[in-house]
């Protein structure tokens, strides 16, 4: 006598049940592990963006000029000045009454729509680590453009900062307009007259 064998129903039905389930849950890992990546990258991305927001700058952190936009012609740029003062600087243990900015290469117009107004900050770095430690913008009093436009004096009341070697002095500024052709502009930099002058380059691209 011939018997025919079979999967009853209910075994069916319970083997269905349990493949879906294999099935579920290898996508389900393959979905958290997608997501896990993918968090994992926008969080690498914000840590970037973040970080650009925050130091904009073109060049190196040790530069004497940094400006926000090197290419030719950009307006309203903002620029980011950053010196020490020397030892033998006269303006060591004396108020800081003045920062004398130029451009000496071929005195082109770059600050005639800068002033006081365009100001973002003047800050101290008392141990050249990068931060700024006081800002003493507050002690701003006076704005100059001369040489046509090719150098910018800031005036300071002197009643908020006695000046210290090695002591990094930071200013940011908008309002700049790059010149119209590419190249290097050569920038120099004193404090309160002293003669000790800082010099570096503007690296201005097409």
């Amino acid at each position: 006598m011939q018997t025919d064998r079979g999967v009853s129903p209910v075994l069916g039905v319970l083997l269905m049940v349990v493949l879906t389930a294999l099935v579920a849950s290898v996508f389900a890992t393959g979905v958290l592990r997608y997501d896990a990546e993918l968090n994992e990258s926008v969080d690498e991305f914000e840590e970037v963006a973040t970080t650009m927001a925050a130091n904009p700058w073109m060049g190196s952190r040790g530069d004497l000029v940094r400006p926000a936009d090197d290419r030719t012609g950009a307006t309203d740029v903002s620029y980011r000045i950053n010196f020490t003062v020397e030892p033998d600087s006269d303006t060591v243990g004396n108020s800081l009454n003045s920062i004398y900015l130029e451009v000496t290469t071929g005195s082109p117009n770059m600050f005639s729509d800068t002033g006081e107004g365009k100001l973002e900050r003047i800050a101290i770095d008392e141990d050249s680590d990068g931060s700024e430690d006081r800002d003493i913008t507050y002690d701003v009093d006076g704005w100059q453009v001369e040489n046509s436009g090719s150098a910018v004096k800031v005036e300071l009341s002197g009643s908020a900062y006695t000046a210290d070697e090695n002591d990094s002095i930071i200013v940011v500024f908008d309002g700049v307009k790059n010149p119209p052709s590419a190249g290097e502009y050569d920038l120099r930099a004193q404090t309160s007259g002293d003669g000790n002058w800082h010099s570096g380059t503007i690296i201005i691209r097409d």
